[in-house]
């Protein structure tokens, strides 16, 4: 009998955490793990996140880790003189309207490490930051799969 009750409760799907699940895409080919969202402790949070986890499942080695943040010290962290310090420098660009910064630290031995980093700042203390491990997909391109207008109305409580 219990067995059988262990059995069924490994068979029964869990659903993603709650939060802003909606908020990240399907990608193709590859298996998609939401994770639960993180909210400062307190009545009135200002610092919170949501990530999400994709792995591909084709034949290559990828992995990409999708996040949508808060926090107030965004504003100074990805400033234009903060970038300009930055050691690798980041590329400046523009990813639907918004100031963005890639990282491409491409080293064919460290596939375990993040070899890409995209971030893009969606308002003084909003980001969307893409994480890449492995080789494939073009993260601007990525970026441009979510909908930044839903993302910033999202971020401007934190994810219940």
């Amino acid at each position: 009998m219990i067995a059988t009750v262990l059995l069924c409760t490994m068979l029964i799907p869990t659903a993603d955490p709650k939060g802003w699940d909606a908020l990240f895409p399907t990608l193709g080919n590859f298996d998609r793990k939401v994770s639960a969202p993180k909210v400062e402790k307190g009545d009135k949070p200002t610092v919170y996140s949501q990530s999400t986890t994709y792995e591909w499942l084709g034949g290559r080695f990828e992995v990409l880790t999708i996040t949508i943040a808060r926090d107030p010290k965004f504003k100074v962290q990805y400033s234009a003189e903060a970038m300009k310090k930055e050691k690798p420098a980041p590329e400046s660009l523009e990813v639907n309207k918004k100031r963005a910064y890639l990282w491409d630290r491409m080293k064919a031995d460290d596939l375990d490490k993040v070899n890409r980093k995209l971030v893009v700042v969606l308002a003084d203390d909003k980001v969307l930051i893409i994480e890449q491990r492995g080789a494939g997909l073009e993260l601007p391109d990525v970026a441009k799969k979510l909908d930044f207008d839903k993302v910033i109305k999202a971020l401007e409580s934190p994810p219940k």
